[in-house]
């Protein structure tokens, strides 16, 4: 299998990567499963196609397995993932894991939090956004487009949704990035035509930014139905280029 540029797969992204070499994209943007309902046996927003229950050993394992062939095939990975109960454990123990391949963690700050879900326990007002390195180092971003002194490490950005079309999409997908992560990041990381991957699309913000600001671009996406959302909002953005030009 031969994986195109500027082309979407309704695939999951290990099979997906399996068949790309080593820094074959320039950038790597995406936010995986967070293991939300660990220990529970309620239905995932994956429709049960990836296990979103997995106990805090296996969901290490799957992580560590993930961020290593995505720090293969890509320069540099920005990998968004917030703190919870269903995957602290692993999630610091990977961060030791990988702690000579981490750049830098940012601060996704998105000055609103929905009430925690429990008792004595705070409400979580950011995420993480962990830059991956296969090169070992210190904090200095080879990959890094921005001046001395010109760019914070916090990313404040508020989570709230603004119009009827993101309203409607949140309700079918209910972890959608507000837009300007990406494209913060990409400003940040690389330069047009340069190729943006994104493992776990979703509903393809991502890939509807790298599109809108000359990047090129490849998508993965496991569930169906999310891959059919995202495969339409790239088709009317397509469209929409075309006609501007």
């Amino acid at each position: 299998m031969k994986v195109e540029i500027n082309k979407i797969y309704n695939l999951d992204c290990l099979e997906l990567m399996a068949h790309m070499p080593d820094d074959f994209v320039d950038l790597i943007i995406t936010s995986p499963p967070y293991n939300f309902n660990a220990g529970s046996n309620s239905k995932n927003k994956y429709n049960n196609l990836f296990n979103d229950n997995l106990t805090q050993d296996e969901y290490y394992k799957w992580s560590v397995k993930v961020i290593t062939e995505c720090m293969r095939v890509a320069k540099l990975v920005c990998w968004n993932i917030q703190l919870l109960v269903g995957n602290k454990e692993a999630l610091l123990r990977y961060m030791g894991y990988f702690n000579k391949n981490i750049r830098e963690i940012l601060i996704w700050d998105k000055q609103y939090s929905m009430p925690a879900t429990r008792e004595k326990v705070f409400n979580s007002d950011f995420e993480f956004i962990i830059l991956f390195d296969k090169n070992r180092g210190g904090r200095k971003i080879d990959r890094a487009k921005f001046s001395r002194g010109t760019v914070s490490n916090v990313i404040r950005i508020g989570r709230m949704i603004s119009t009827q079309k993101e309203k409607i999409l949140r309700e079918i997908h209910t972890a959608v990035f507000p837009n300007l992560i990406p494209i913060k990041l990409m400003s940040y990381f690389t330069d047009e035509n340069d190729i943006v991957f994104d493992p776990f699309m979703g509903s393809g913000t991502t890939i509807l930014n790298a599109i809108k600001y000359n990047r090129r671009f490849i998508g993965s996406e496991i569930v169906k139905e999310y891959y059919d959302i995202a495969a339409k909002r790239i088709k009317d953005e397509l469209s929409q280029k075309k006609l501007l030009f």
